[in-house]
């Protein structure tokens, strides 16, 4: 009975992770939760801008950003992940600007974001821990609406 009962859960997660990646991705869409620092924007580096992101396993997430060197500013919310397309929803009920849609290189540290909006916008963020300094000294903002929190 033991036995039977382990098949059944051992079945059940295999079924629940085969269905978290696309067709062929065995891997779960949790791949691409850890921090990512942004290292291009539309095929440049950014010179005014600087931004992290964390994707937490508990589907929330949290945007550092500093736009013009004024100050790191951090973004909360929540993500989703559906086939290929990543979406969220800032803690202030704003959605994102746009749903993108993800691709990891193959070392699992290079993640792409590419927004599915008729300009679309693609960043490039490699796989690093956010600066304690960064982490302590942003300032929380609720207003989803301003500088580049729009980069999600």
């Amino acid at each position: 009975m033991k036995k039977k009962i382990f098949q059944l859960i051992a079945a059940f997660a295999v079924l629940l992770f085969a269905g978290c990646g696309s067709s062929g991705d065995k891997t779960p869409a949790i791949r691409f939760t850890g921090e990512w620092h942004l290292s291009q924007w539309n095929g440049t580096a950014p010179t005014e801008f600087d931004a992290y992101i964390v994707f937490h396993e508990d589907r929330t997430f949290v945007i550092y950003q500093q736009i013009e060197r004024i100050g790191y500013q951090s973004f909360s919310g929540r993500w989703a992940y559906d086939g290929n397309l990543l979406s969220g929803i800032y803690d202030d009920e704003t959605l994102w600007g746009s749903d993108y849609e993800v691709a990891i290189d193959e070392t699992n540290d290079v993640l792409t974001l590419t927004s599915q909006t008729s300009i679309g916008e693609v960043s490039v963020y490699r796989r690093t821990t956010v600066p304690e300094e960064i982490k302590g000294s942003a300032i929380p903002s609720m207003a989803s609406r301003t500088g580049i929190a729009r980069l999600l």
